[in-house]
């Protein structure tokens, strides 16, 4: 199976936001794993995802994800 540029975009921001605080939080993790080499490994392992197409997607969700938002918004509210 192919992903699209769109399905990429929405799993990797769906999959790192979740697990932030904030959206600054999200893009900073998955630019480590990137650069530790764990994300790239799943990605090519399970589609066969190169580097290149991550930092497009990267780039991509910078633009709909940070720009004009609130970059300190969490994903979740904890409970209190």
């Amino acid at each position: 199976m192919v992903l699209s540029e769109q399905e990429l975009d929405d799993i990797l921001w769906e999959n790192y936001y979740f697990l932030a605080t904030t959206r600054v939080q999200a893009m900073e993790a998955m630019w480590g794993d990137l650069a530790n080499g764990t994300l790239l490994a799943w990605a090519l392992d399970s589609w066969g995802i190169t580097s290149d197409d991550i930092v497009h997607s990267f780039t991509r969700i910078a633009e709909s994800q940070l720009i004009g938002k609130d970059i300190n918004e969490m994903a979740y509210e904890p409970t209190r």
